[in-house]
């Protein structure tokens, strides 16, 4: 599948969640970039829960396994 670049207005889509105020500053980089900086800077990253073992039965992944698993999808 061929993907085109992203555009910077969003589209439609972005148009009706701004409409909507359905949390429109959260879907964007500028917004949730630095503040999920912020939060592993402070320690976020630390605690280890069992939440994706709880919701799936399954155990957790680690990025780097993601990335190799889906590799194609980033190129």
């Amino acid at each position: 599948m061929e993907r085109g670049p992203v555009s910077e207005s969003g589209g439609p889509a972005e148009s009706a969640l701004q409409a909507s105020g359905l949390g429109y500053t959260f879907l964007r980089p500028n917004f949730y970039m630095p503040n999920f900086s912020r939060a592993y800077r402070n320690g976020g990253a630390e605690t280890v829960t069992t939440t994706i073992r709880d919701l799936t039965g399954g155990e957790p992944t680690t990025f780097e396994q993601f990335v190799r698993d889906h590799r194609a999808a980033f190129l």
